[in-house]
């Protein structure tokens, strides 16, 4: 391949497969410490992944979901928080997945956040990259999740969901991924989004979309 100086610094580093050096004599070196969590964690899932594929994402997503249940668990009153998972188990499994659901719903007092998880992370081709292709895919697999959420919340101002403990009111909508998208808030993509639920004739609810570690920070 041909080396361009101008985009070296968007070229791939391998401390970031291979954090620890070797020196030789048991001797060992850590550039950046931070890497070696990253690599034990996001790397660790794109080994993982590329290994078992859907199989991997399949059981990932279900783990990821109770995980952010457990997250929300820590700072939020059971009664105050509905679980689709809990949800289809009583009602059938197969009813859930014939609904567009969110995954967890916190009910305050004036408002009710739906919050649906998706095992998302940076593609490599995203992160090295920034192809326009891998910025639409990101785009449309967002798009698809808040949809996902508008049709929950419309069921909701409906009353359809009164029984389940969830009332009509004003809806928020947060998408919680397992990577952090750094320009997935901005404006450039927020249009791309409401663009797309825009031309499905769909009223929009307000939404944001947080990583797992940008949930952290907000439940601490």
């Amino acid at each position: 391949a041909v080396q361009v100086p101008h985009f070296e610094q968007f070229g791939f580093n391998p401390l970031r497969r291979f954090p620890i050096i070797n020196l030789g004599e048991s001797r060992y070196l850590a550039v950046d410490p931070e890497l070696i969590v990253e690599r034990v964690t996001l790397g660790l899932f794109y080994d993982l992944f590329e290994r078992d594929r859907v199989r991997f994402s399949e059981r990932f997503g279900y783990a990821f979901e109770q995980f952010v249940g457990q997250l929300l668990g820590s700072v939020c009153p059971a009664q105050r928080l509905w679980s689709a998972a809990q949800w289809g188990k009583a009602n059938g499994q197969s009813k859930r997945q014939s609904l567009k659901l969110g995954d967890w719903a916190y009910i305050g007092d004036s408002c009710t956040v739906l919050l649906e998880c998706k095992s998302l992370r940076p593609s490599i081709e995203l992160t090295t990259y920034g192809s326009d292709r891998s910025l639409v895919d990101l785009n449309e697999r967002v798009a698809a999740a808040v949809e996902q959420l508008i049709k929950h919340s419309e069921g909701i101002s409906d009353g359809k969901w009164e029984q389940a403990g969830l009332r009509s009111a004003l809806t928020v909508g947060v998408i919680v991924t397992y990577g952090k998208f750094f320009s997935i808030n901005g404006p450039f993509s927020r249009r791309r989004i409401r663009e797309a639920i825009s031309d499905k004739k769909l009223a929009t609810i307000p939404f944001v979309v947080l990583s797992l570690d940008e949930l952290d920070t907000v439940v601490r």
